[in-house]
This record gives structure tokens, sequence and C-alpha cells, in this order.
């Protein structure tokens, strides 16, 4: 391949993102002919050849770039995941600028962890914000088991005592500021959960109990009863929950750098499967002085938002 190339840059970019996102000990190599295992005689050029650990437990990852004006097509992609078997590598990252169609995409997803699709728009500072070997949303599969002790107080004035309708933790009595839903008091932990989670940066994966109170600080709770609404000035309750953290692979990634060269951010979309659902989810990153990313979420499909607590790079 000459230098000259266009393919051969987008190569060389590659490559030197992966060299910084691989454990020291994995070996990186471009423009690589590999055994056929199949055939004796045969080799197969690869663009990009990730070795890592040592053998017997060796792990090849090839790295396929595509720089044409046009997306991949499914007979090149069949032909890629061929030649990932036929070499024996464990994993395929297809590269491309131009994306991929729907039909690639559902077949990567189909392949799992196994098969990547990378699009990639021309790098223009700085590195990925994410290690592209290990890209993964983490979720809060949540069970509420008992809610225990619930008190509601009121205003001077109000309805001094509410009767308990709270007995039903799923049932929808609450108004709360900032939501435009009616809320149970199971939506309420699961609010509570979030916010702790969010401030400790980290996901439980143990059955916890948790003391909940709102409303928070400047903002207003009201419940609803036999068609009165009365405010809330403090809700207390006891929430015991089985929380389990759950990793999920995503398949389909598209990053580019979005603002201006001193303000850099990046937008990342990316497909994941979920209890036989296809998800899309977008989301901005933006970079901060820590050398971490803040992350802001900004399409994801709306049941699996109760669900869904930190991405994690």
């Amino acid at each position: 391949m000459k230098k000259s190339d266009p393919k051969w840059k987008l190569i060389e970019e590659v490559v030197s993102v992966i060299e910084k996102e691989v454990s020291p000990e994995s070996h990186v190599e471009h423009d690589v002919w590999l055994p056929d295992l199949t055939e004796s005689s045969k080799k197969r050029r690869c663009d990009i050849v990730i070795r890592s650990g040592k053998p017997p437990r060796e792990t090849i990852t090839i790295v396929e770039v595509q720089n044409r004006s046009k997306k991949f097509d499914i007979t090149l992609f069949d032909g890629l995941c061929t030649k990932m078997r036929k070499v024996g590598a464990q994993h395929l990252i297809c590269v491309s600028r131009k994306g991929f169609p729907e039909s690639i995409k559902k077949e990567a997803i189909k392949q799992g962890p196994t098969v990547r699709l990378i699009t990639l728009e021309k790098l223009q500072e700085g590195d990925w914000p994410v290690n592209i070997f290990e890209n993964c949303i983490f979720i809060s599969e949540r069970n509420i088991l008992e809610i225990q002790n619930p008190r509601l107080g009121v205003k001077k004035g109000c309805i001094p005592s509410i009767k308990d309708e709270t007995k039903s933790s799923a049932e929808p009595l609450f108004e709360y500021e900032g939501h435009s839903q009616r809320l149970s008091i199971s939506d309420l932990a699961n609010i509570h959960i979030d916010e702790h989670e969010r401030k400790n940066r980290c996901l439980f994966n143990k059955v916890i109990t948790e003391k909940v109170h709102f409303p928070e600080v400047n903002k207003r709770l009201w419940h609803l009863q036999n068609g009165t609404k009365t405010e809330i000035v403090a809700f207390d309750f006891t929430a015991k929950v089985d929380i389990k953290k759950v990793k999920i692979p995503l398949t389909c990634l598209s990053y580019k750098q979005i603002g201006t060269p001193s303000s850099l951010a990046w937008l990342m979309e990316a497909k994941c499967s979920y209890q036989n659902q296809e998800l899309e989810i977008q989301m901005t990153l933006f970079p901060l002085d820590d050398g971490n990313y803040r992350v802001k979420i900004s399409k994801i499909p709306t049941h699996f938002k109760d669900k869904f607590s930190i991405f994690e790079v």
C-alpha cells in the first residue's frame, strides 16, 4: 500500500490511537499477512493486528479500515468476518469514515462483542475519549422488595394526617417538581438511588436498605388523594431494593468531534442489545481539566431511562 493512499493516512491515525488504548503487554502491527488456518499455503492481508497476552492464551484482534467514499456493504463485511475466523482471530473491528448500513449493524449486534463497528470522523485534536476495546455501559436493574414506615408531613393548616394510601409502592400518588408524570413511591426510591449513584460515581450491586427523604431543597412535592392535591413538606420512608449492576457491550459506535478547536467535545452514538431489544444511545462527552469527561445524555429510549445510570469511560 502506498503512503500517499488516503487509506494509509487513516490507518496511521487508527494505529496511533490504538497504541495508546491497549495495555503495555499488547503488540500492534499494521499491514500484516497472517496465515490462513484453513489453507496452509495461503496468507491473508490485515490492515492492523493487535496481539494481547501470551500463547496459548493469546488474543488476536484484526482491525480493517475503510476510507472509501461509500459505506461498507454486506458482502465486504461478510468477507471480513470470514477472514477473522480463517486467521484464528477472536475479534474484528471495522473502521469507516462513512458509516455502516443497517444490515451490517444488525448483523454485528447478533455477533455480540466479537465484532465492533467504528465510524470515525477525522481526528482534529486529542485522542478518543473512550477505550474502543472496553466500550460498554453499566445499568442498574432494580427490584423494590419492600417500602417501610412511610411518613408524610404537611403544611400547618392542611389536613393533619393523610390516610395511608401508600401501601402500594407502584401507585402513582405523587407529583414532584421537575417531573412531568405522576410518581409512585418506587419512582421516588429510584430517583433517590440515581442521585446517590451519581454523587458517588458508582453503581450498587447488592440488596440495599436506604432511608429516603423528599422533597429535595428548592423542590416541591404534592400528594394526590380523592381528587385533592396536598403539598408535602416532608416525606420519609425506608426502601429495601435489590440492585444488580449489568454490563452491556456497545456494538456499533460513531464518534465525531464538535465545537471549536479551543473547546472540543465528542459526540458519540452507539447501539446495543438489552433484553432482546435494540437500543440507540447518543451522548456528548465534554473534557474536564482533570482529564475526565462530563457526560450529557441527549438520546435514549424512554422505556430505558429509569434503568440508565452511568456511562463509564
